[in-house]
């Protein structure tokens, strides 16, 4: 199995490929295409398919920062028949769980899973059919069914996974230092 491909949509049919509760999904994985980590757009129910590669523009400074512009057109892709595209839905709330194994405890996050099912024929789309579209509360149902137990944002492994996960997003501190090799630390 390969890498899966994103699909991006965009107007009215990002308004109907949301969660459960409503939220817009940004973008979608599926295997039922090239299979390469290619990327699509899926606009006006058309799927046009975007090259890695793209003709270089004219540099530009902007507030100190080089940027180069790369100009990429999108080819239309031609697909017949099912294509069924996976996202999760992470402005819903995420779900926390812990399960006993022997003597260990294994903790688990989970956010709603959003699958559908996108019909092409020749090209257009002519039917979205939801195959699995989850709120929170589905997938506490389902985790308890498993034999998991669900915790809530205050447990200790929740709160370390949360305070994890925010040092990962934090913003680099504005001033960064380097290290010479002699001499003293100097300013970026």
């Amino acid at each position: 199995m390969g890498t899966p491909d994103d699909v991006w949509p965009y107007g009215a049919i990002a308004r109907r490929l949301v969660c459960r509760a409503g939220h817009a999904i940004a973008s979608f994985q599926t295997h039922d295409l090239e299979d390469a980590c290619l990327h699509y757009y899926l606009v006006g129910g058309r799927l046009y398919e975007l090259p890695r590669d793209g003709k270089l523009g004219p540099p530009r400074l902007e507030r100190g920062r080089l940027v180069v512009p790369v100009e990429r057109i999108a080819h239309a892709y031609v697909p017949s028949g099912p294509v069924s595209v996976l996202a999760f839905c992470y402005r819903c709330r995420e779900v926390f769980a812990i399960r006993s194994v022997g003597r260990h405890r294994r903790f688990t996050t989970w956010n709603p899973v959003v699958e559908y099912e996108l019909c092409f024929v020749a090209g257009k789309l002519r039917r979205i059919v939801p195959k699995q579209v989850e709120s929170s509360d589905d997938v506490r149902k389902r985790l308890r069914g498993e034999g998991w137990t669900i915790v809530s944002r205050r447990h200790p492994k929740a709160v370390a996974h949360l305070r994890e996960c925010a040092r990962w997003e934090a913003p680099l501190p504005k001033r960064r230092y380097i290290r010479p090799k002699r001499g003293r630390w100097s300013r970026l």
